[in-house]
């Protein structure tokens, strides 16, 4: 994605791979000192709004998930990872990640409350995608971040960023959650931030007519079933219904792009 007439992106992002945070300043930008952060801020806005924009219509959202605003009112610490081309003078991509307070439960339903580093937003510019763009965007951030991929827990994710987890990854069984969130096998694994000896969990929304134990016992099948059946959709997953291959569920509801795991129209990445 092109930015005429903004500052030339080989000064306003030192690297070809950057790093904002909330200030809207990439670490170590040039321009800061030769045009001032003011000019510096406006110019970060733009692309960062764009952008997010951009991915939330590439991945069929209601909500942008990605501007200046939001990450500047971020509670904690959020990063956005800005991928350059500086020789065409374009943003290539961006992977914006955080920590978030979860509580999440692993395969045998105990609840583990902690705060993981998480996959906000994920997105290759259209015309930079199949290119393994997002390979180098995300081998970046799990280096410099000293993560193991596995330790990562992924936001509402969609087809086409589980399909890139396994097949660059080897990221083969998910754990859904009920916050819509998803984790991998491996995930409790060698943990400093895990505490054990947690409680069965029995899921939110208690009342009446749904036994708590009914909530748990249906989301674990619920996972199961999803790793036996590519052909089911993670985010009709965590809203109680699946879908087939044709992209539609039991309810009738189009799910999204109708993309399967496996066979997406198009790789974000």
């Amino acid at each position: 994605m092109e930015f005429p007439h903004l500052i030339a992106l080989n000064e306003l992002c030192p690297d070809q791979i950057s790093i904002v945070e909330k200030d809207l300043i990439p670490y170590n930008s040039p321009a800061a000192k030769k045009y001032g952060n003011k000019v510096v801020v406006e110019n970060m806005t733009e692309i960062l709004n764009k952008f997010g924009a951009a991915s939330a219509h590439a991945q069929e959202l209601n909500t942008v998930i990605t501007n200046a605003l939001n990450l500047q009112a971020s509670a904690g610490r959020q990063v956005i990872y800005l991928l350059c081309d500086f020789a065409k003078n374009q943003v290539v991509g961006i992977l914006k990640i955080g920590k978030k307070h979860l509580f999440l439960f692993d395969q045998q339903g105990a609840i583990h409350e902690l705060n993981p580093l998480c996959v906000l937003d994920f997105y290759v510019h259209e015309t930079r995608q199949r290119r393994g763009y997002g390979k180098i965007l995300f081998d970046a951030m799990l280096q410099h971040e000293n993560i193991d991929v596995k330790h990562l827990a992924t936001d509402l994710p969609s087809d086409n960023l589980i399909y890139f987890l396994r097949k660059h990854y080897k990221l083969d069984f998910l754990i859904p959650q009920v916050n819509h969130f998803a984790i991998y096998d491996g995930f409790f694994n060698a943990r400093l931030d895990l505490e054990t000896g947690k409680k069965l969990w029995f899921g939110l929304d208690q009342s009446p007519d749904k036994p708590k134990k009914k909530v748990i016992k249906t989301l674990l099948q619920d996972s199961r079933q999803y790793n036996k059946d590519v052909a089911i959709h993670f985010r009709n997953l965590t809203h109680g219904r699946f879908t087939n291959q044709n992209g539609h569920g039991q309810n009738g509801h189009h799910n999204g792009n109708g993309v399967t795991p496996d066979q997406p129209d198009s790789s974000f990445y």
